[in-house]
């Protein structure tokens, strides 16, 4: 078995355990916008998809309306991250790693939101790279983050060096 020389963590759900304030943010914005989104079709149905795939197709909304709303739901995020999300093991088996290996976070989320959470659970320093939503052209499960991620850790990593979570 090959040692692992990296690790890259995925954010929402993974790293960071925000799925019941995701579900509480899209609960509020739906609500204002006339359509009630319950427990059952969030993590059911939207849970895990992009911000344009849950509030375009739960609002039937596209274009700067739709711009408008992702962009409120990440200041509605942004506002609520103080890093408490990140259980304290976790940020020990991140410390813990970072001390031996580079630690990447690779996520389908926004760097604005993300940023916060790593700083506020005092992350910030241990992760070496963070590739967002908005540093990619095609977004999960499409491999270009992670492909980005080994880059910008360099050290001539290559897939079969990295262990992703």
């Amino acid at each position: 078995m090959q040692v692992a020389r990296a690790l890259v963590f995925d954010f929402n759900g993974t790293l960071s355990h925000d799925e019941p304030v995701l579900f509480a943010i899209y609960s509020e914005l739906f609500a204002e916008h006339g359509r009630p989104l319950t427990e059952d079709d969030y993590f059911g149905t939207l849970a895990g998809n992009t911000e344009e795939a849950i509030i375009g197709g739960w609002l039937g909304v596209r274009g700067d309306e739709l711009a408008a709303l992702v962009e409120e739901r990440i200041d509605r995020y942004v506002r609520r991250a103080d890093g408490a999300t990140i259980p304290e093991t976790l940020r020990e088996a991140v410390r813990y790693a970072a001390a031996r290996v580079p630690v990447a976070v690779v996520s389908g989320a926004y760097r604005r939101e993300i940023e916060p959470v790593l700083e506020r659970a005092a992350l910030a320093e241990r992760v070496t790279a963070l590739v967002a939503a908005d540093d990619v052209t095609r977004g999960k499960p499409d491999p270009e983050g992670y492909v980005r991620a080994i880059a910008a850790l360099g050290d001539g990593l290559a897939p079969p060096d990295v262990v992703a979570f």
